[in-house]
């Protein structure tokens, strides 16, 4: 019977998920869910939906808190997110209708219930599709390494704001700054919607903070243009109040480089460009 073999499937499920571990944050399971936590607050979350016209499970994910998440709130791209209406993550996917067969051998993207005999199987694959490339996925959004730009390269519409995303995973983790990918990352359309604003933000760097500081209009009129300018503001805005900062980004190959600060919310020194 089809009942038996999915309340079969339902509870193997939910026992394996109690056995999975994370090394990279506090992970614990409830009903068909996984959640992660940063300083006890739930930063993020795996989940099992069940579609009742394929009589299948599917996986579904979100990242809604964390530094890279912090970042973002302070930056407001000029145009919309890729995910949908209300959706709050910086990182969300569903595997139903994915055809990279990464959750499921199928290319619907789903799981169909087992019959029972095939249950154990069956979350044997899932725990270690989980173990191997969810949780991991997940975790790398929080905490981003070099792994993180390569996904974002690999599947941009799963990120709210691709570009955003990327320079704040940078500011989190300076060291991506020297990846190869960077360079790769800024020419694809999926990833830099708004040339003027998403470049310079992939193209600025600089020191990590939560804080914000302004720039000056002699600062703004250096960098010519107003989406740009706009931009890169919000970038800075991003940084600490109480160290020294230092931007640069390209606009027709002309570099221009900012700032060192000696007082909160004020940058009182600007480097006119140098042509190169």
């Amino acid at each position: 019977m089809f009942a038996d073999d999915k309340l079969a499937f339902q509870t193997a499920l939910n026992s394996m998920l109690k056995t999975l571990k994370c090394s990279a944050l506090p992970m614990s399971a409830s009903k068909f869910h996984l959640k992660f936590r940063l300083n006890k607050v739930v930063v993020a979350e795996l989940y099992f939906l069940y579609s009742i016209n394929s009589r299948a499970y599917y996986l579904s994910g979100m990242v809604t808190g964390g530094p890279v998440f912090e970042r973002m709130q302070g930056i407001s791209p000029p145009y919309r997110s890729n995910l949908n209406a209300g959706n709050p993550g910086c990182f969300s996917f569903c595997t139903s209708g994915r055809q990279d067969k990464k959750f499921s051998p199928r290319i619907d993207g789903v799981i169909p219930i087992p019959p029972a005999s095939a249950t154990a199987q069956v979350c044997e694959h899932i725990k270690g599709v989980l173990e191997n490339h969810y949780i991991p996925l997940i975790t790398r959004c929080i905490f981003p390494d070099e792994s993180t730009l390569a996904h974002v390269l690999e599947a941009p519409g799963d990120y709210s704001y691709p570009a955003v995303f990327i320079h704040c995973a940078a500011a989190c983790n300076p060291d991506l700054l020297a990846s190869g990918l960077m360079e790769t990352l800024r020419t694809r359309r999926a990833i830099v919607k708004n040339k003027a604003f998403d470049l310079a933000l992939t193209t600025a760097t600089g020191c990590v903070s939560s804080r914000k500081f302004s720039a000056s209009t002699q600062f703004l009129r250096a960098l010519r243009t107003r989406s740009r300018a706009s931009a890169l503001l919000q970038a800075v805005n991003s940084y600490p109040e109480k160290s020294v900062g230092y931007f640069v980004f390209e606009e027709n190959h002309v570099l221009f480089s900012a700032v060192k600060k000696r007082r909160p919310g004020v940058v009182n020194q600007v480097q006119y460009p140098d042509l190169r």
